[in-house]
């Protein structure tokens, strides 16, 4: 019985550290990556164009007033002077690191600068990373319970 007992936890700790594993390299192929930029105007750089069908998070580091991610139907309005009027504001801002919450949308980041900017922006399905890590969680839990159990399996006494 103690055996069976401790046999059952080795398994569910595999099962937790597989689930775990798995969850995590999902999470990190959901994570895109982009460091193309186009010239639009005179010293006014963007991005491909950023279709997000669910709410995505978008991270790039650059200086906050001459960056900035719109919508792009706002895109030709945009200029040097009048792009705090138009921009999305970064859910945080820490150390020229820009990070946003963005729902469903087409958007640019764009980048005022004399010459291509070398700047790579990141980007994650946010329900994706909510499902994924939720898997993850359960592998954690899953492999705590496999350790508590073939402890116990290990402790138990012999039935005389």
């Amino acid at each position: 019985m103690r055996k069976n007992i401790v046999i059952i936890g080795v398994i569910l700790l595999i099962l937790g550290v597989i689930m775990f594993g798995a969850s995590s390299y999902k999470i990190s192929q959901n994570i895109e990556k982009g460091s193309i930029w186009h010239q639009y105007k005179n010293n006014e750089y963007i991005s491909e164009e950023l279709n997000f069908s669910s709410d995505y998070a978008l991270i790039y580091s650059y200086n906050l007033t001459n960056s900035g991610v719109i919508y792009s139907v706002t895109l030709n309005l945009v200029n040097n002077t009048n792009l705090k009027d138009y921009v999305i504001k970064p859910t945080v801002v820490e150390n020229n690191m820009l990070t946003y919450d963005l729902k469903p949308g087409n958007y640019y980041i764009v980048i005022f600068s004399r010459s291509s900017p070398n700047v790579t922006y990141t980007f994650i399905d946010l329900d994706k990373v909510v499902l994924t890590s939720l898997l993850e969680l359960s592998g954690i839990i899953l492999a705590v319970i496999g350790i508590i159990v073939a402890i116990i399996g290990l402790i138990l006494k012999k039935k005389r």
